[in-house]
């Protein structure tokens, strides 16, 4: 199963970066990265999965990609309760500045995504595997695919923030739910 969950995040990595070509810019130059972590997202994700539940089911798949989703919103919610702003939205939109925007967001999400990972681990997991797979899915979806998410929170909000903000929020439960599509698809023709 979990071989199946690695091929339906590499299929989800194609499907962000052609949603990002078709909605925002083109960034196919980022797909082999973004491969990597859909390889690691999906593998993490099947075998939570899998060491969750006795077998694969829409439902089991939902509920593990909701297990997933939750760290990705409370993470945002209290950066945008607890951290003032600290880009213009000038300077998020500069490409001189990207490495710095990306590199504040890395040191808020690495973290929060190990402590998050560990604790989701401790009260949900049945062994180490289970532990460390917690902690490894949590940081490949939020270095991976749900970076940007919680970026908008540290740009002084405007409309465009603001709609952009929905707009990654809108495209990561796509993302997920392409996901699950992929995965119960490939279950199906492998077994």
């Amino acid at each position: 199963m979990t071989r199946n969950g690695i091929l339906a995040g590499m299929a989800t990595s194609v499907v962000f970066v052609a949603i990002h070509h078709i909605l925002i810019d083109p960034i196919w130059f980022i797909l082999p990265m973004a491969l990597i972590f859909g390889a690691l997202t999906g593998w993490g994700l099947s075998a939570s999965e899998q060491h969750l539940f006795e077998e694969s089911t829409w439902m089991t798949t939902i509920k593990t990609l909701l297990l997933y989703l939750i760290p990705v919103i409370l993470l945002d919610v209290a950066i945008a309760l607890f951290v003032d702003p600290i880009f213009t939205f000038e300077e998020a939109s500069d490409p001189t500045t990207t490495g710095t925007l990306l590199g504040t967001a890395f040191s808020i999400v690495i973290p929060y995504a190990i402590v998050y990972g560990a604790i989701q681990g401790t009260l949900l997991g049945r062994s180490r595997a289970d532990y460390t797979t917690s902690i490894g899915t949590n940081l490949a979806i939020l270095a991976g695919i749900a970076h940007n998410f919680p970026l908008f929170n540290l740009v002084e909000a405007d409309s465009s923030v603001a709609g952009i903000h929905l707009l990654a929020f809108v495209l990561l439960l796509l993302l997920m739910t392409s996901y699950a599509i992929l995965l119960r698809l490939i279950n199906r023709i492998t077994t």
